[in-house]
């Protein structure tokens, strides 16, 4: 499992990569997790759920996914009537699979922000 595998400096780090994720302007909440919705860097009720959340949502992606005989899905966005967008970015390192959730404030262009911020997780826990 994830949690088990990372080194202290290496867990430190992660979760400076999302402190700084979350200090953007457009940024709710910036949680990490694994793919059944277990945060890596929870800090809040809030997060804990937003894990929860994109676990559930990547389960129900993958069933209905199968069933029309589609590829799996490797990001899950919806957007509510606030023109917020809840964004769950699926990746693979180090043999896991995790979650990227955002909830942005509003409507943004943010596949760079959160291809950058990956690229980055990746670099850490392949250390």
């Amino acid at each position: 499992m994830i949690l088990k595998q990372t080194t202290s400096a290496t867990a430190e780090n992660l979760k400076q990569i999302i402190r700084n994720l979350q200090k953007h302007p457009n940024i709710k909440i910036a949680i990490l997790s694994t793919e059944d919705g277990i945060p890596v860097n929870a800090i809040n009720k809030e997060d804990e759920k937003a894990a929860a959340v994109a676990g559930f949502m990547l389960a129900s992606a993958h069933q209905g996914f199968a069933m029309l005989n589609l590829f799996a899905s490797e990001e899950i966005v919806i957007r509510n009537n606030r023109e917020q967008l809840f964004v769950s970015r699926i990746f693979h390192v180090s043999d896991s699979r995790l979650i990227l959730i955002v909830l942005f404030n509003q409507e943004i262009p943010y596949k760079r922000l959160l291809n950058r911020v990956i690229k980055n997780i990746v670099t850490t826990m392949e250390k």
